[in-house]
């Protein structure tokens, strides 16, 4: 099996949860070392998340569109 280049972890919720779920990339960093991990989340989150988790290498900012429009963008991280 091959390693994910890249992995993104979609979290579009509140504060709480967010800083709940930082962990997991610090988990996917251990498994994945080579892999570039980017958070998907509300952009008022951005400073928080990347100051207080080195395991993310990036931020996207998650604005409520269609499903449509979310998957280009998705797509766009390739």
């Amino acid at each position: 099996m091959r390693s994910p280049q890249h992995i993104v972890i979609f979290h579009p919720a509140a504060i709480g949860d967010s800083m709940m779920a930082t962990p997991v990339a610090m988990v996917l960093k251990n498994s994945f070392p080579d892999a570039k991990i980017t958070y998907w989340s509300h952009s008022s989150l951005r400073p928080l998340v990347l100051d207080m988790c080195p395991y993310i290498d990036s931020f996207m900012d998650f604005k409520k569109e269609n499903v449509f429009r979310l998957l280009s963008q998705l797509k766009a991280t390739k």
